[in-house]
């Protein structure tokens, strides 16, 4: 118990010192002259960039690039959980490029727990042995695991093994979905038609503060997608930028959105924003898959049973399931599962609240939509099958698949 009141400790300590470092930055502005130090670490930023290219096969090299941009501090701050991409990037700049040397030397040993790389969660994961992984500690993560591990849900996500102090962190030990994929491919979607919880909305109308960051993102994407006075400002608060996010996407509309994608050889897609219609997203699983059979027969088998088990659930029927994941995985083995994870922003819901977990949001009804995106994934991996049967390159192809990686 006082481990765990340590590790609670922490994880607010660090939510205050992530505060303060925003609210230095807004104060000051502009970014510091480099000097001699910042020089020599791009130096060796580049030779690590060398090293990289060198030791990784990729199918191009666009999509090594991009698997390598997706590995760094820059990843998406909201798909990695809501950290301050742009404080904890300016904070630690001057090793950062060793850091991510460093990651992906372990992840060039371990293949198994590529996924770290695909969820953009470097500062949250770290690896371990044994099939299990690290996590950052959190209260509120930790303490929705424990209520699944007795739960009808406990054979749909990871096995959790407690929580354990480690170089000064507190981390969540959890198992490793990899362990015993050979190369796996893996797609993360994220689930529900919204993907910020309603105390946020209420936090943004009272201290709305505008991100640059996040308004750069914005425009890169859609240039008209931010109001005129945002425009002016340069900035866009977080709820505005997540909310833009869920409409852009097939979030609000079907209840789940393609957050990443990696494939066999480790290069990651992950330019799913605008993403929407229900014929690009079966492209896309279509692709994803290979359109092996196999494979997307046992995806819709397994969210059937996972239907099934939210049915049975206690915890489902007295939570609000916000910013969860369902991860998708399957190698050339023919092995292929889905497993919930990421309950960071799930929450027991209020006193004399009745969730159906299928019906629209509204502000005030805490819905989350979360059964709106399984019935959507579920119906497109049935029409995915029906494109697939008349062209299924038949049970070797899988094993084909491994040989050729192999080679």
């Amino acid at each position: 118990m006082d481990t765990r009141n340590e590790c609670m400790e922490q994880e607010q300590g660090m939510r205050w010192r992530k505060g303060a470092i925003r609210s230095v930055e807004e104060w000051d502005g502009a970014m510091l002259e480099e000097d001699e130090e910042e020089q020599e670490d791009r130096r060796k930023e580049k030779e690590v960039h060398s090293i990289l290219s060198r030791m990784l096969v990729h199918s191009s090299a666009s999509s090594s690039s991009s698997s390598f941009n997706c590995s760094s501090a820059e990843s998406d701050e909201v798909f990695s959980e809501g950290e301050e991409a742009a404080a904890r990037r300016r904070s630690s700049r001057r090793h950062r490029s060793w850091r991510t040397f460093l990651t992906m030397m372990q992840w060039s040993k371990r293949r198994q727990s590529s996924w770290v790389q695909l969820a953009g969660h470097q500062g949250n994961f770290q690896l371990s042995r044994g099939g299990v992984v690290l996590k950052r500690f959190s209260e509120v993560e930790d303490a929705c695991l424990r209520a699944l591990m007795s739960d009808a849900l406990q054979h749909f996500v990871p096995r959790y093994h407690g929580f354990i102090q480690q170089d000064g962190s507190c981390f969540i030990r959890l198992e490793d979905l990899m362990s015993g994929h050979h190369k796996p491919v893996i797609m993360d979607c994220k689930m529900g038609v919204r993907t910020y919880l309603e105390e946020e909305i209420s936090k943004a109308r009272v201290n709305p503060t505008m991100r640059s960051d996040m308004y750069q993102k914005m425009v890169k994407v859609d240039p008209s997608a931010p109001s005129r006075e945002e425009h002016h400002q340069g900035g866009v608060t977080k709820l505005s930028y997540m909310q833009w996010r869920d409409r852009s996407s097939s979030t609000a509309e079907l209840g789940f959105r393609i957050e990443g994608i990696m494939l066999e050889n480790g290069s990651v897609l992950r330019d799913f924003h605008q993403t929407q219609s229900s014929a690009q997203l079966m492209e896309t699983l279509l692709s994803f898959t290979q359109r092996q059979l196999h494979v997307l027969r046992a995806y819709r088998s397994r969210l059937l049973a996972l239907k099934e088990a939210l049915r049975e659930s206690q915890f489902f029927s007295t939570h609000e399931v916000i910013g969860s994941s369902l991860l998708f995985i399957h190698d050339c083995t023919q092995k292929a599962s889905v497993w919930m994870i990421d309950f960071g922003k799930t929450a027991p819901t209020p006193e004399g609240v009745h969730l159906h977990h299928n019906v629209p949001w509204t502000e005030g009804n805490h819905e989350d939509g979360y059964l709106i995106g399984l019935a959507s994934l579920t119906l497109l991996l049935g029409e995915a099958i029906k494109q697939a049967s008349g062209k299924d390159l038949g049970s070797n192809s899988g094993g084909l698949a491994c040989k050729e990686a192999d080679s």
